[in-house]
C-alpha cells in the first residue's frame, strides 16, 4: 500500500506474506476494508443500453429456468437466480439485437450462470467437493454441447451424451448457433478459451444479425480488441466479485493471488485498475486502426463500428449489471468516487 491509499484513509492492513497457504490467504483477506475503484468513470466515454423487450425477455427466463429447475426441491435455486436479474444480463449485453436473437444469447448466459453454480457452489449442489462426479459432469457437457453444436444433431447421441436436465438445456442455444454459421469448426477455433466472457462475445455476430468478413474477424486488430474487452470484464469481475468468493473460502483469483505478491489486498486492487486502464487504452488503439481501415467500404465500414459497439456494451454492461444484482454482495447502486467494503 502506497502513501496515497494511506492519505485518502485506507487503513493500512496486515501484510500478506508472498507465499501461504489457502487458508491462511483466506484469513488474512477476510475482514480487510478496502475501496473498491470507480470503474464506471473509466467506461464513461463508452456506450450502454438496455433492451427495449426487457420485460418480455424477463418471462422467457423465468420460463426457462422453471424448466430447468422443475424439482419441488429447486425452488430456493430458482429465487437466487432470479434475484441474479439474467434478464438485465441479457437485455444489457445485447441491446440492439432482434428480440428471437437475443431470447437465445440470453438463454446461453441463463445456462451458463446455472452451469456455473452447478460446479462452483456448495449451496446448491455437492459437486465441488466430489471430484469424480465433477469430472464426469464435465465430460458429459462437453460431449453434449459437441453434439448440440451439430447441424444435423444426432438424437442418439444427443441421448447417449447426458440427460442431465441442466446440461441438455443447451440444446436449443446450440442449434441456433450452429445454423448461424456456416464453418462451425473455424468458429470456435477462432474463438478458442475457457472464459463465459469469450463465449458470450462469441455471440456478437448473431446478436447484431450480420456477418463479419473473415478477414475482419481473423485480423490482429479484432482478436486484440476480443482480447482487451475479456480483459476488462474478467478483471473488473473478478474485483467485483471479490467479497462473494472470500465469503466462499474462493482465493483462486486475480486479486488474491496479487495481493501476495504485491503484499495487500489494496495494492491488488490498484494493480487491476490499472491494468483495466491499459486494456481500454489498447482496445480504442486496436478499434482506430480497424475502422480505418475500413473507411473505402463505407457498409463495412457501418457494420465494424456497429460490432465493435456491442464489445463495448459487453463491457458496461457487465460492470452496470454487477452492480444491480445481488450476485456480489456489494449494495451499492454506483461505484462513483470508488466505494469502500469490508471483505
Amino acid at each position: 500500500m502506497d502513501k496515497g491509499d494511506q492519505a485518502a484513509g485506507i487503513p493500512c492492513n496486515e501484510t500478506i506474506p508472498y507465499s501461504c497457504s489457502r487458508e491462511e490467504l483466506v484469513a488474512r483477506i477476510r475482514g480487510t476494508e478496502v475501496v473498491i475503484p470507480d470503474f464506471q468513470s473509466l467506461l464513461s466515454h463508452w456506450p450502454a443500453q438496455v433492451h427495449e423487450e426487457v420485460c418480455r425477455l424477463s418471462e422467457d427466463v423465468q420460463r426457462r429456468l422453471e424448466s430447468i429447475f422443475a424439482l419441488e426441491e429447486d425452488k430456493s435455486r430458482i429465487q437466487w437466480l432470479t434475484a441474479c436479474k439474467l434478464d438485465l444480463f441479457g437485455a444489457s449485453w445485447w441491446p440492439s439485437a432482434p428480440f428471437e436473437n437475443l431470447v437465445i444469447t440470453t438463454a446461453l448466459a441463463v445456462w451458463l450462470f446455472a452451469w456455473d453454480d452447478e460446479t462452483d457452489s456448495l449451496e446448491f449442489s455437492p459437486l465441488l467437493k466430489n471430484f469424480e462426479k465433477s469430472c464426469k459432469f464435465r465430460k458429459d457437457t462437453l460431449s453434449y454441447l459437441e453434439a448440440a453444436l451439430s447441424l444435423s444433431p444426432d438424437p442418439y447421441i444427443l441421448n447417449n451424451a447426458s440427460n442431465d436436465r441442466l446440461i441438455t438445456n443447451f440444446l436449443p442455444v446450440g442449434q441456433a448457433i450452429a445454423r448461424s454459421y456456416d464453418d462451425l469448426e473455424d468458429y470456435i477455433r477462432r474463438r478458442e478459451g475457457t472464459s463465459a466472457t469469450r463465449v458470450c462475445l462469441a455471440l456478437t455476430e448473431y446478436a447484431v444479425n450480420f456477418r463479419l468478413p473473415a478477414a475482419i474477424m481473423e485480423s490482429i486488430e479484432m482478436q486484440s480488441i476480443w482480447h482487451e474487452a475479456n480483459m476488462i470484464i474478467s478483471i473488473m469481475n473478478d474485483v467485483l466479485s471479490l467479497k462473494k468468493e472470500v465469503d466462499q473460502s474462493q482465493v483462486d483469483t486475480l486479486i488474491p493471488l496479487l495481493s501476495m505478491r504485491l503484499g495487500s489486498v489494496q495494492a491488488a486492487i490498484s494493480k487491476a485498475m490499472d491494468m483495466v486502464c491499459s486494456s481500454i487504452e489498447r482496445f480504442e488503439a486496436m478499434e482506430r486502426q480497424l475502422l480505418q481501415s475500413c473507411l473505402s467500404n463505407p457498409q463495412l465500414h457501418d457494420n465494424v463500428r456497429v460490432y465493435i459497439d456491442n464489445c463495448k456494451y459487453a463491457c458496461t454492461a457487465n460492470l452496470n449489471w454487477s452492480l444491480s444484482t445481488g450476485r456480489y454482495k456489494l449494495n451499492v447502486p454506483s461505484l462513483r468516487g470508488g466505494v469502500r467494503i469490508t471483505m
